[in-house]
């Protein structure tokens, strides 16, 4: 996976199982187009400027032949389920199913998806077991629930969810729109719209006869969590005077409501709920009750679901957030009216969900509350950056006890503030960026006031905060880029200060004045490959062991982040007549262009073909030239 990823991000990654959202609310009424995001101008610069790059890789697959055909082929939302990758490229409003090992001989076509008029609904899927099961556009039955065991013959849809005409289009059919896939050993969950029912949760094995309706809500199905082997969820029901939550085990019988108090307002995770001991928390209130947003434990059952603590005594809401499970305990801030909002921690019980420590002492609100962010596990206990009046926001740890929550260094001295961020835990370390005099600098701890160290300074003095930044773990080492002398080129640590310099000046000053700007690093095995870039020269891929010596330029090309499945690195280059999927085998020089399409740019024209989000690499959306 790449390596300059949130250091600890939400469930799922490059090729996750988790589900990636869609933004339209009605997904049987096609949305008006939403414009792409980031712009091409950087690359249009570099096209002109090297007319020739990317000429040398031999073509595999081109999506879109038509070089007249005013659209794109993005490829995009990278899943894996058993050998191979399974990806999007969109062809102006249409989306094709690919699915790679990152060899030429192993990229094939599964799915046209021709004719989908829900352009702005991104395809969503996820592996179970073998299988790829995927949301896709079928011309009679509508989007509707799709599987795939990476050849034509085993990609079909499994069933139609939703039979019928849509309402609101006679011409078009009625679609069920899965959603929000989890897997469990027994099946995978998800949710789809039914027209009698409303959203239903379902379970499937991938086949017709297999994918059995669980629960229905005519209005919202949210916060899917795997707990253990079964599902919890939180649903809707307006229109009934009903709302809770629910719990699976992939069963009808095994599947039932535990929670549905009309008058009870669940917060809505984010993406999930934090477990911790067989138990899961979240914050809610009662509109007609004495309690405020409090937090709240369940195990599942309607006996073991209840009101944990009220934090904030009375109507007051302590708004339970930022929630971490490390070690025996889950950490999360809340506020009450004598501390503010401060660090709090639960065990589960009412006498184990205590305050840690009263940070910023004093009453409620600015500046009595320190405002715990940011939490990272760490040696069974949290890092975190938190605020006080006396030092500003500055790193601090917490094993989870008052005398254990310490402030680790008031690194910016007095009431400025040093700003921690870009938290990376390797082993029973975490390094991360913070500023001290206005210099940013990298720093690692163990957690301890006296194991803090100093790394290195970060940036040169006439431009300390001016370089991308991005913390890698590599072994139980760090990546990341920095400025000197040499311009911006690739450093290492290992923890200490005489491990921290310099991997090599890639791109010598004579031939770069600023740098080779290295960026996205991705592990695959026990190398490292980035890229980097060359004035003389297109975009680099280069590689490296740790050492000077074996930091070396691998290859030419790739524009966007590497990702990685198996032996390959794949990227996609935006040119300025095509986008290409290219795939390195990391033992061989030549580089293969998987996939390539044809699109041509206006001045109203945008495009975004890949961007991280949680870890997870999906597209971000593209307009439809002429469209």
């Amino acid at each position: 996976m790449s390596l300059f990823q949130h250091p600890h991000p939400i469930p799922g990654g490059l090729f996750s199982t988790e589900p990636f959202l869609s933004n339209n609310p009605h997904p049987r009424r096609p949305s008006s187009w939403i414009p792409g995001l980031l712009s091409f101008f950087p690359a249009l610069l570099f096209l002109l400027f090297f007319p020739q790059a990317g000429l040398a890789q031999s073509l595999l697959k081109n999506i879109n032949p038509d070089p007249f055909v005013n659209q794109g082929s993005n490829p995009y939302h990278f899943r894996q389920a058993g050998p191979f990758a399974y990806f999007w490229a969109s062809i102006g409003q249409d989306h094709q199913l690919w699915r790679t090992d990152g060899t030429t001989r192993n990229t094939i076509l599964l799915h046209k998806n021709q004719g989908n008029p829900f352009h702005n609904l991104l395809p969503d899927g996820a592996a179970w077991k073998n299988l790829f099961l995927f949301r896709a556009w079928d011309p009679k039955a509508g989007m509707e629930l799709w599987r795939s065991d990476g050849t034509s013959k085993g990609t079909y849809l499994v069933k139609d969810l939703a039979p019928g005409t849509d309402p609101f289009n006679s011409t078009l059919p009625l679609s069920s729109d899965p959603r929000n896939f989890v897997s469990l050993p027994q099946g995978m969950f998800f949710q789809a719209w039914t027209k009698n029912l409303g959203w239903t949760l379902f379970v499937t094995d991938g086949t017709s006869k297999g994918t059995i309706p669980l629960f229905s809500s005519p209005d919202q199905l949210q916060g899917l969590t795997r707990f253990g082997n079964r599902l919890v969820f939180q649903f809707l029901s307006a229109s009934y005077g009903k709302s809770g939550l629910g719990i699976s085990d992939g069963t009808k019988k095994g599947t039932s409501l535990f929670l549905t108090d009309p008058f009870l307002l669940i917060r809505t995770p984010k993406s999930h709920f934090p477990v911790l001991n067989g138990h899961f928390f979240f914050a809610a209130r009662s509109l007609f009750g004495t309690k405020g947003e409090e937090l709240w434990i369940s195990d599942g059952t309607p006996k073991g679901t209840r009101l944990l603590k009220d934090l904030w005594p009375g109507e007051g809401d302590s708004s339970p957030r930022e929630f971490q499970t490390s070690g025996a305990f889950c950490y999360f801030s809340a506020a009450d009216p004598k501390h503010g909002r401060e660090l709090w921690r639960t065990d589960g019980t009412p006498s184990g969900t205590v305050l840690v420590k009263d940070i910023a002492q004093g009453g409620v609100g600015e500046p009595n509350s320190s405002d715990p962010k940011d939490l990272v596990p760490l040696n069974k206990g949290v890092l975190f950056s938190a605020k006080t009046t006396k030092e500003g926001r500055e790193p601090w740890f917490s094993d989870g006890t008052t005398k254990g929550t310490r402030l680790i260094q008031d690194l910016e001295p007095g009431t400025a503030s040093s700003d921690p961020s870009s938290f990376l835990s390797v082993g029973t370390s975490s390094y991360f960026v913070a500023k001290k005099l206005g210099q940013r600098n990298l720093y690692r701890t163990h957690g301890k006031p006296e194991n803090l160290t100093f790394l290195q300074k970060l940036g040169t003095r006439k431009n300390p905060n001016r370089i991308p930044f991005g913390l890698g773990g590599f072994g139980r080492a760090v990546l990341f880029p920095n400025a000197d002398e040499k311009g911006v080129e690739p450093w290492i640590s290992d923890g200490t200060k005489q491990g921290t310099h310099r991997l090599k000046d890639i791109a010598p000053v004579r031939y770069s004045p600023y740098g080779s700007f290295p960026r996205s690093f991705t592990q695959i095995g026990d190398r490292a490959f980035f890229l980097f870039d060359n004035r003389l020269g297109p975009t680099q891929i280069g590689q490296t062991d740790g050492t000077e010596k074996g930091t070396i330029r691998r290859w030419e090309g790739g524009q966007n982040k590497l990702s990685a499945i198996g032996s390959h690195l794949l990227s996609v280059d935006p040119l300025f007549t095509a986008f290409q999927l290219l795939s390195w085998d990391r033992d061989k020089t030549a580089p293969q262009v998987l996939l390539k399409g044809i699109f041509l740019l206006d001045s109203e024209s945008f495009s975004s073909p890949l961007s991280y989000q949680g870890g997870v690499l999906v597209h971000l959306g593209s307009k439809a030239l002429g469209g």
